[in-house]
């Protein structure tokens, strides 16, 4: 009963926020699209959709001040809810069935708003798995049915686009509801634990009466605090390292060797984001039960720290070590049940050795740690042991590090630029820069600083540059044309609270015109924080500066990203240029679709051959960028006039 009372006053909670939507989004659609034939009609449907939403705002209202903090009946108060519900997703369903004779426009945009509410319901109504999985099935599945059918092409497409996100939405809600009636449960028997545990460590306060006991008790908490995590019961940092150079000693005097395994768990942080941090906890609790079991000694075991485990392993050979700890990978993997849960972790181990890595206690950590972070970018759920080569890599890393921090001081940043060709007219319209680095004689490409750069921190200050620079360079070059820029920008750089003064200072200094600048973001390292990041691009194009998504469709739901983000241009990964005959070809169509429907612009990069270049211009995409038609350049050697390219006059020789 506790139980459905809590699913009750979960959708309530919720309903608030989606009746306003509902009410909005229906306005939208009533009044956004004129029509004067049907205009009555709609104007109807909007009145008993205000009258559903109407009576749904009565009971929310009756239920948050007569019901919320009592003691009702949550059979009675669901049919209510229920009901309401189902008569908002049978009006919203009508909508697209009655008025199904709609451009293209007015259809999308019917489609995107039902999927929108489709795809909220799996949240907001999740506490109630039937009603979550009808309301977002009635949204879509009839409209969707009908359009699939239709004769034209548009409406097709969106017909089975609808159908697939049903799909996905039925399953989500599925999948909501079971983590919201688990949360439920979980939540209530927690309440009572702590009630329970309350009241036994009241017990046991009153029975410790005795002023010996209470000291002694003291004494070990003082200890524990000091020494032992308070969730696995495993030694802490601080008496881990004390034991660990008692472990050295010993091995340098009676020459042994001894391995450390830095050991950290895969697939921990998705258990701790969706089932919450009690779960969480319960599998480190477990996990560490399971190592102290198989290693056999908790003084050898540290929780180091979240979800990473330390083990030391005194009088033990590197093969011995890496065998050990694959082991130890088998034992940890092996699924959890508990609390009707069925869970699986696994780990990714790095290994080092006592004397042949290092005789610091503080490095060989480090240096296992190393070996972990490697293995778990190339393989997880395996055992590294760390290598000569890692540590050459670490130095290198290391001294790139050191090097970007002196690159600008020292002159060693330059500039090259490549033009992005207008197909219908061979002019160039825009430049890319690209950064270069010469360093210690070497040139160092960006694929591999850049990385660096964002991970200590001097990407902001590597970003800066390059905005400023770039648009003095296409300032100075080009002061009387429309030419612009194209600049690559992190989105570390762009999250930045101070990230559109640096704009306004680059625009200022070189006087450049908002218009002709434009922001590259890499589609495959969109930030968590969406919402974020979509208020600094509209802050970026309230400008004048214009946004695109690089390496379009080679990251993660590009379309997602491409309705939410509102960016002005797309730029097609050249993947799909090189594979046109094996996939690539309808990406690109496609890609050109949704981007007039959107209305995005289109480039194409990577194009290097004739053919690539005919393909794509016959496909009806605007511009281009690649080697056939110019390789980087500095700005010394670009034309005074954009215009007027050798690439140009190639691009006019190859029509006629």
């Amino acid at each position: 009963m506790r139980n459905q009372r809590d699913a009750v006053n979960i959708l309530y909670a919720n309903s608030s926020g989606g009746i306003v939507i509902s009410f909005i989004a229906s306005c939208g659609l009533v009044f956004g699209f004129p029509n004067e034939k049907i205009e009555a009609y709609k104007t109807i449907w909007l009145a008993v959709m205000t009258v559903v939403l109407l009576a749904r705002s009565i009971d929310w209202i009756v239920w948050k001040k007569y019901l919320s903090d009592t003691s009702f009946d949550p059979t009675t108060v669901t049919r209510r809810f229920v009901a309401g519900s189902m008569l908002t997703a049978l009006v919203w369903s009508s909508f697209s069935l009655l008025f199904y004779a709609m451009d293209i426009i007015e259809l999308s945009s019917t489609i995107i708003i039902l999927a929108a509410m489709a795809g909220g319901a799996t949240t907001v109504l999740s506490a109630n798995r039937k009603l979550s999985i009808f309301y977002s099935s009635v949204l879509l599945v009839p409209a969707s049915s009908v359009l699939a059918f239709s004769s034209q092409d548009f409406q097709q497409v969106l017909g089975y686009l609808g159908l697939m996100f049903s799909l996905v939405m039925i399953f989500s809600a599925i999948k909501a509801s079971e983590f919201t009636s688990r949360a439920v449960k979980i939540n209530n028997e927690n309440a009572d634990l702590l009630l329970q545990m309350e009241n036994e460590k009241q017990a046991v306060q009153e029975a410790n009466s005795n002023l010996e006991e209470k000291v002694k008790q003291r004494t070990e908490k003082i200890y524990e605090l000091s020494n032992i995590d308070p969730l696995t019961g495993l030694f802490n940092r601080k008496a881990f390292l004390t034991d660990l150079n008692v472990f050295f000693a010993d091995a340098l005097k009676n020459n042994f060797s001894i391995g450390l395994l830095f050991i950290d768990l895969d697939g921990f942080k998705q258990i701790n984001d969706t089932l919450g941090h009690t779960i969480g906890d319960k599998v480190l609790q477990l996990t560490a039960e399971r190592i102290a079991k198989t290693v056999g000694n908790k003084q050898k075991i540290c929780r180091w720290g979240g979800d990473e485990f330390l083990v030391v392993l005194p009088d033990l050979e590197a093969d011995k070590a890496s065998q050990f700890a694959s082991s130890l990978v088998g034992c940890i993997s092996e699924p959890f049940h508990f609390d009707n849960n069925h869970l699986s972790v696994s780990a990714t181990v790095g290994i080092a050795m006592y004397p042949e890595h290092t005789v610091d206690a503080d490095e060989i950590i480090r240096l296992a740690d190393t070996a972990m972070f490697v293995q778990k970018k190339t393989q997880k759920s395996s055992v590294r042991m760390f290598s000569q080569d890692m540590k050459e890599a670490l130095s290198r890393e290391q001294t790139l590090k050191d090097g970007l921090a002196l690159a600008i001081d020292h002159k060693q940043f330059h500039m090259n630029y490549q033009p992005i060709i207008n197909s219908e007219t061979g002019k160039v319209v825009t430049y890319e820069a690209l950064l270069r680095w010469r360093f210690q004689d070497e040139s160092v490409g960006p694929d591999e600083f850049i990385p660096i750069a964002e991970q200590y921190g001097s990407i902001n200050i590597v970003g800066s540059w390059v905005l400023q620079q770039a648009c003095q360079d296409i300032a100075q070059k080009f002061p009387e044309s429309d030419c612009g820029v194209s600049i690559n920008v992190s989105v570390i750089q762009l999250m930045q609270p101070n990230f559109l003064s640096v704009i306004n200072h680059a625009l200022k200094e070189s006087n450049l015109a908002p218009s002709r600048v434009h922001l590259e973001i890499t589609e495959s390292v969109f930030a968590e924080n969406l919402s974020l990041l979509k208020f600094q691009i509209q802050q970026v194009q309230n400008l004048g500066v214009r946004v695109s998504i690089d390496d379009f469709g080679t990251g993660f739901s590009s379309l997602s990203h491409l309705q939410n983000l509102g960016v002005n241009t797309v730029k097609i990964d050249r993947s799909f240029i090189r594979d046109f005959d094996k996939g690539g070809q309808a990406i690109i169509q496609a890609t050109l679709h949704i981007a007039k429907q959107l209305g995005c612009e289109v480039v194409a990069e990577g194009v290097e051959t004739e053919e690539q270049y005919q393909c794509l211009s016959s496909l009806g995409v605007k511009f281009l960028q690649g080697y056939y038609f110019a390789k980087p350049k500095t700005l010394d050697v670009l034309p005074s006039e954009p215009g007027e390219t050798d690439e140009r006059k190639r691009i006019q020789a190859n029509h006629a």
